[in-house]
């Protein structure tokens, strides 16, 4: 009777473990080091057994080293990737192993599993250790069963889009040096593409406006950024399935460019021909958009320092790709490509600073509007864009919307509103605008106000309303039981920490009044305050801090009265 066969080669599985096993070993020390012996040695300090709340306010196992956690995830996987398909990038190596009886996507599946398990397994056994942990020792302060877990799948969602991503770069690189790079610079380049894409239209576009908040939306799409803020932000369900069906996407394109990959492409920069003109002006796009975004910081000729940057970052990133692909400095005569490419964006870029499609000057009809937003981000809290609110507000009023279109065709017509950046000076503040139209679509812009009596005169009607002061300081109109705690700064005095329920009523209540009557001056008064006060949420986790001008003569009057 003829014997079974085995899917996985015993001498190649031990093969692939001399290669790859050393990492696996090493980072599961690393972990019990960062994660069991930390918490251990924490557990049994002399602060805790004398104060029981001393580690109060860890709220996961993330911020037990969490840093030192990002900074493992973030590589390790990639350097199991590289090692795992090593054999690939050299060619005597690879001619040897594909010269043996087994089918490619056999030795594919055995070399990307055992440089997996080199992930996987320290995560599970550094998580067995934190349960047994959690079962025979008094570790509540530090995490429970279900920090645990949140941590152990965490963890492996990120390592395996990651590891598989790698793994898929190494299959379109015959080097592993470029495999390195590319995948660093992949793994980033959801975040970083559009970063540039929104600081140049930023810069071109008078108006142009991709939300308060698109910086943290942006960044949620790299494996590397997610990685990094993970003790700062909650993660999501939904994210965590996306990276998990990307990297399983991941795995399988892998294994369908190995079965089709050339054994003479080790040692090659790109191993599909195909794929090197899309490289070389890939690159020379986003080194135009780094030229261009470079070079808008310098003063005075704006357009022509950025259109130097625009050439000069095409030249030298369709230099470096064309030497990368070359593998020589030696490219003389190679210039045909880049002339089209830098015509054809010229082209591109003249219909968007002459506007050609009319995006500056659109303005939304009266009649088509059911409702504006206006957030004055010197006044609204970033981390206000975390609150759940049922009722948001907008501006629905008539005499609102004419009042805001008033003063949008204002900035549009303005030679003093040139562009939405960081080094636009003399300004009041800075507006974003959402219209909400009738037809369920959306229409954003922003704007630099100048500081000139003609704004001030066309902004006074929207800031004094009360919609727009609910709009831009959301949390202070959240439902009082929300609130746990709040803060008093008293300029030379020690803080106040006030937990009473009808006593933080009481506070919000006053500053409420105080805010809603303000006008357009004492909205946008700097004044040197000396009394500050932080309002602390309690389901939410949210800290938000205002100082308490001397406009708010009831909420100062209040203060004084019962705080003395």
């Amino acid at each position: 009777m003829q014997s079974r066969t085995f899917y996985f080669k015993k001498e190649l599985l031990k093969q692939s473990f001399r290669s790859t096993g050393w990492i696996g070993i090493a980072y599961f020390v690393v972990l019990v080091f960062l994660f069991p012996l930390q918490i251990l040695m924490n557990v049994t300090s002399e602060e805790l057994q004398h104060d029981p709340l001393y580690y109060e306010g860890v709220e996961n196992i993330f911020e037990t080293n969490g840093v030192l956690h990002a900074l493992l995830m973030i590589t390790v996987p990639v350097l199991a990737a590289l090692f795992a398909f090593r054999y690939l990038q050299v060619r005597g190596f690879a001619d040897f192993v594909h010269s043996l009886p087994i089918k490619r996507s056999s030795l594919f599946h055995q070399h990307f599993m055992m440089g997996y398990l080199n992930l996987l397994i320290p995560l599970l056994l550094n998580g067995l250790l934190m349960y047994m942990m959690e079962r025979t020792m008094n570790v509540d302060e530090f995490f429970s069963t279900h920090d645990i877990g949140s941590w152990l799948i965490y963890s492996i969602v990120m390592v395996s889009i990651i590891y598989s991503f790698t793994v898929l770069v190494g299959m379109i690189t015959g080097i592993s040096a470029v495999q390195l790079v590319l995948s660093y610079i992949f793994l980033i380049f959801p975040a970083g593409i559009l970063t540039l894409l929104y600081r140049n239209l930023g810069m071109l576009l008078k108006g142009f406006s991709p939300g308060i908040n698109w910086q943290d939306q942006a960044y949620r799409f790299s494996p590397i950024s997610r990685s990094i803020e993970m003790s700062n932000f909650e993660v999501k369900d939904v994210e965590l399935w996306i990276f998990s069906i990307l990297a399983i996407v991941c795995y399988v394109l892998a294994l369908v460019l190995y079965r089709v990959r050339s054994i003479e492409a080790a040692s090659q920069a790109l191993a599909f021909p195909f794929l090197k003109p899309i490289f070389k002006f890939g690159v020379t796009f986003c080194f135009m958009l780094l030229g261009g975004a470079y070079f808008e910081s310098v003063p005075g000729n704006y357009i022509g320092w950025i259109t130097f940057g625009y050439i000069f970052g095409a030249f030298l990133g369709y230099l470096l790709a064309e030497m990368l692909i070359q593998k020589t400095w030696r490219i003389w005569g190679k210039w045909k490509g880049l002339l089209i490419y830098i015509s054809i964006s010229m082209i591109v870029l003249a219909s968007i600073v002459f506007d050609w499609f009319g995006y500056v000057d659109r303005v939304p009809q009266a009649h088509s509007i059911e409702g504006i937003e206006v957030i004055d981000e010197m006044m609204f809290h970033h981390n206000a864009l975390d609150l759940e609110i049922d009722d948001p507000s907008i501006m629905t009023a008539k005499a609102d919307i004419e009042a805001i279109l008033d003063l949008h065709e204002a900035l549009i017509a303005s030679d003093l509103v040139k562009e939405n950046t960081q080094y636009h000076k003399d300004y009041i503040s800075k507006l974003y605008f959402t219209y909400y139209l009738e037809n369920g679509n959306k229409m954003k812009r922003q704007y630099c106000v100048p500081d000139t009596a003609e704004f001030k005169e066309l902004l006074a009607p929207i800031y004094e309303e009360e919609v727009f002061k609910k709009m831009n300081r959301p949390w202070l109109f959240l439902d009082k039981a929300d609130y746990s705690q709040i803060t008093i700064h008293v300029r030379d005095r020690e803080p106040q920490n006030i937990f009473d329920p009808r006593m933080i009523e009481q506070i919000v209540e006053q500053i409420r009044k105080d805010y809603l009557a303000l006008n357009y001056e004492e909205v946008q008064q700097i004044s040197n305050a000396t009394v500050m006060i932080d309002l602390i949420l309690d389901e939410q986790g949210n800290f938000f801090y205002m100082e308490v001008p001397s406009s708010y003569e009831n909420t100062l009057e209040f203060i004084s009265e019962n705080f003395n």
